[in-house]
């Protein structure tokens, strides 16, 4: 693995304060509803800013460089399935369609 800049290292920590949520709600198959961007806006502001900011491929691609982590990688491998980057494109389009 390539040495991580620190501002993708940054962004890296503050998508996988809700990677283990993620991985579970992909497993699931239960889509974010809007009250709960609502509450990730308020709870967690620092991932709601960063979703707005970011597409669906650019969190994969980061999502990506720790597939093998040993702690990550279980919960990282599941974002990157199919299922995973569709569970993630809709949401990303949810956070983007809230009112700011």
């Amino acid at each position: 693995m390539s040495p991580i800049k620190s501002e993708e290292e940054q962004r890296a920590r503050t998508i996988f304060k809700m990677l283990a949520m993620s991985s579970k709600r992909v497993k699931s198959g239960k889509p974010m509803k809007p009250y709960e961007v609502a509450l990730l806006k308020k709870v967690f502001p620092d991932v709601y800013i960063l979703c707005r900011k970011l597409t669906p491929e650019e969190i994969t691609a980061i999502n990506e460089q720790y597939k093998d982590h040993p702690t990550l990688g279980d919960n990282v491998r599941i974002m990157l399935t199919p299922e995973g980057r569709a569970w993630l494109k809709e949401t990303i389009a949810l956070i983007h369609s809230a009112k700011e």
